[in-house]
């Protein structure tokens, strides 16, 4: 082989071997069948098969997202596999067929094809403080999204067993009434993905239309509450903070009664009193501030509101106390430093 040669040859494998390694695109399909009982719409219907077809997808990325992910060598847990799998998760193609049972009911077959960018895999496991956060907002809205598909199936079995028509007509009746408590909560199942993650005006229009179609939805209003404040629109957090307070106590919900939405709740109506051109409220921060902390004692996020509100209130000693509690709890915390840094104490 001559010099040029064996040059070229070279520069072609030093090429190969610095070239980064592409993104792996896997497509995996879903099928799911959703029987509509009297009560439910063809919306509402096909909405619960495609539900169940994304799932069996779902199941089916996941088991590919674990594996590459540990040959990333990143320690996932099961639930955190789940929620990187469904942020990634395109459909890419959607097949429904509608038709009729034997007994004369209407049947939806469902049938998609999702795939998984191992780039975008990738993109979600660099900020480990996010994926925690979408990790618990996934698995409150499941846990209040199964606890909703019980109470459906429960309907549904009592209208198959009933003999009296007027049983069954309140039962069509409250089953009726699940129908846009449904839809609401499918909206906000959109919350895993990445992309409404990153976007509090997304997060934001997506809870407007949750509350649209089930205004009673806790968990659409807490997470409106959320977005409003990281857009400055305080009043609103307000109002949905409020709705939420008020409410949450007579609730049946216990999935929401146990979830870390309500120590949130007060502690963001908390920083939107502070900050709010018409409602600035230092007092009332203070006390929801409290609240907070009574509930869930160990976030420093609430211990640098206090702190602000203590300093709004002139109870000077008292915020630095707090400052140095924030920071106490996460070293890491940019915002527990910068509430400790205007103290200036030497």
């Amino acid at each position: 082989m001559s010099c040029n040669k064996k040059i070229l040859a070279i520069m072609l494998v030093s090429m190969f071997l610095a070239a980064p390694c592409s993104a792996e695109v896997k497509e995996f399909t879903g099928s799911g069948s959703y029987t509509m009982s009297s009560f439910e719409t063809l919306d509402v219907a096909e909405q619960h098969a495609f539900e169940l077809a994304e799932r069996d997808a779902l199941e089916k990325a996941g088991v590919y997202v674990e594996s590459y992910t540990e040959s990333k060598n990143a320690e996932l847990t099961a639930d955190k596999i789940t929620v990187v799998t469904n942020g990634v998760l395109q459909i890419v193609k959607k097949d429904s067929k509608k038709s009729l049972t034997e007994d004369g009911m209407i049947r939806f077959d469902v049938n998609i094809t999702a795939s998984v960018d191992t780039n975008k895999v990738d993109e979600s496991l660099k900020n480990t403080a996010q994926l925690a956060q979408m990790t618990e907002k996934y698995n409150e809205l499941e846990a209040a999204n199964k606890q909703q598909e019980a109470e459906i199936a429960a309907l549904k079995q009592k209208l198959a067993s009933s003999t009296s028509a007027a049983e069954k007509a309140r039962i069509a009746e409250a089953g009726k009434a699940m129908n846009n408590k449904y839809l609401s909560m499918q909206k906000l199942m959109g919350f895993s993905k990445g992309e409404a993650m990153s976007s509090p005006q997304k997060v934001f229009d997506i809870c407007t239309e949750a509350i649209e179609l089930d205004p009673t939805n806790l968990y659409a209003h807490a997470y409106r509450a959320i977005s409003a404040g990281k857009l400055l629109n305080y009043d609103q957090a307000i109002e949905d903070c409020t709705y939420i307070i008020n409410k949450s106590q007579r609730t049946l919900d216990k999935n929401f009664k146990r979830s870390s939405l309500i120590s949130s709740i007060y502690n963001e109506r908390a920083f939107a009193y502070l900050f709010s051109k018409n409602n600035k409220n230092p007092q009332a921060a203070l006390q929801d501030c409290n609240e907070a902390i009574s509930l869930k004692g160990d976030e420093s996020i609430y211990y640098v509101v206090r702190s602000m509100a203590y300093v709004d209130c002139g109870r000077y000693q008292e915020g630095y106390e707090d400052a140095l509690k924030a920071v106490q709890l996460d070293p890491n915390s940019q915002s527990a430093r910068a509430v400790l840094d205007r103290f200036d104490i030497k």
